[in-house]
């Protein structure tokens, strides 16, 4: 029976603590309560605040691709090519790795290259006879999950075009026929001044 008793006064305080801890924890939770700041961040004097005094926004100008690949150059691609080199190959006839080999894959059918097990979700985005072309290359390396969800190219991608433009640039000469650069868009030419008087 002794052990009894001393579970009946183990429950009695346990049961005690919890009868004053629930309130006690609710009163707590009142008084440390932190509200969301209105603004988020802080503000610094002296500093000016992005989209705050009535200004233009700023206007992020896009350059083309042609007009990247115009200016890129194959050397630049070849440095950022080597964060490709531990999945792909770029030689001609050269293996495939965790990647398929990339010689002549500008131009070249999507997910079709022999002797490579593809993701069925690139199979898929390449049916129809799909290539990879300047955009597609240029979409798919910006970033390969979010271009074709699903494939298993783990690789996070490459941010700046300019990257992308000189990387491309350097696999569209591991061809034996390289495919023609696209044209950049003319340069639009401001309307002459008309001189007064």
């Amino acid at each position: 029976m002794h052990s009894s008793l001393m579970n009946m006064v183990f429950m009695a305080v346990l049961g005690a603590v919890l009868f004053v801890w629930g309130p006690l924890s609710k009163v707590a939770d009142q008084v440390y309560a932190s509200k969301a700041p209105e603004t988020k961040g802080f503000f610094i004097e002296g500093v000016e605040q992005e989209g705050h005094g009535g200004g233009e926004p700023e206007v992020v100008e896009i350059t083309p691709l042609p007009v990247l690949l115009a200016s890129a150059t194959e050397a630049s691609g070849e440095k950022i090519s080597k964060r490709c080199a531990a999945c792909h190959t770029f030689d001609k006839g050269g293996p495939s790795r965790t990647g398929p080999n990339l010689w002549g894959i500008v131009g070249s059918p999507i997910a079709q290259r022999d002797g490579f097990s593809y993701s069925s979700a690139l199979k898929e985005y390449g049916a129809g006879d799909k290539v990879w072309n300047y955009e597609s290359l240029n979409s798919y390396i910006e970033n390969p999950k979010g271009y074709i969800p699903g494939n298993s190219m783990n690789f996070a991608g490459l941010n700046k075009p300019e990257q992308r433009a000189a990387l491309i640039k350097f696999m569209r000469s591991k061809a034996d026929t390289p495919l023609p650069l696209p044209e950049a868009p003319a340069a639009e030419t401001a309307p002459a001044e008309e001189s007064a008087g």
